[in-house]
């Protein structure tokens, strides 16, 4: 009973996860220009892990459309500037009409789908 419970609950905590990621994604791009690939793929409904996973390499073959510094809180108070890279909608949906990852058939199959409904 109680390991059911669990498994139920952590169901529910990651699809809450997703959804509030791809709704904090839409309000992003709804505002902004440029944004960070996550927040694109974010918006476009692919899961959060599947994000986390593939953002780095979904990125490389892109070239950003500009580049802005932010802090990132390391041990202790310790904090150090870092550049993210910022793409425009555009040049994010064109890649995503492409890209597939090759060792994963699910992930591949998610990519397809979040480029079937920019397409349409």
């Amino acid at each position: 009973m109680n390991a059911s419970n669990r498994h139920r609950r952590a169901q529910l905590r990651t699809l809450t996860r997703d959804l509030r990621s791809t709704a904090c994604g839409r309000r992003a791009l709804a505002g902004a220009i440029v944004a960070p690939v996550s927040v694109h793929l974010a918006a476009a409904g692919l899961s959060a892990d599947t994000v986390r996973r593939f953002k780095s390499a979904f990125s490389r073959g892109l070239t950003p459309a500009t580049t802005r510094t932010t802090v990132v809180k390391l041990k202790g108070r310790v904090t150090k500037r870092v550049d993210v890279k910022l793409y425009d909608a555009a040049r994010v949906v064109a890649h995503l009409d492409t890209y597939r990852p090759a060792k994963d058939p699910i992930a591949a199959a998610e990519f397809a789908a979040a480029a079937a409904r920019f397409a349409a």
